[in-house]
């Protein structure tokens, strides 16, 4: 499962962000898809997930930047599916 969530605050300086052209083709369609659908996109296929994501029975996530905006990418299993909703403050 993918969500992808708009921050409006700060960030540890600890976790840099991937730039959205950084992204792998298939993390390029998984975030905006999920933008696409209200944030959040599910992925059956192994083989579909982007290798730039982890995955794990918890929520794991990365920052993405694109077109100034920052957003973070949550990402889980079916296991661990439970993201917050709207935007991360």
């Amino acid at each position: 499962m993918h969500q992808v969530v708009a921050i409006t605050t700060p960030v540890s300086p600890t976790e840099p962000p991937l730039s959205y052209g950084e992204l792998s083709p298939e993390g390029k369609e998984v975030f905006d898809e999920a933008r696409k659908r209200d944030g959040t996109l599910f992925i059956y296929d192994e083989s579909e997930k982007p290798p730039e994501f982890s995955y794990s029975d918890g929520r794991t996530s990365r920052i993405v930047t694109r077109d100034g905006e920052r957003y973070r990418v949550y990402t889980s299993t079916n296991a661990g599916c439970a993201f917050p909703t709207g935007t991360e403050s």
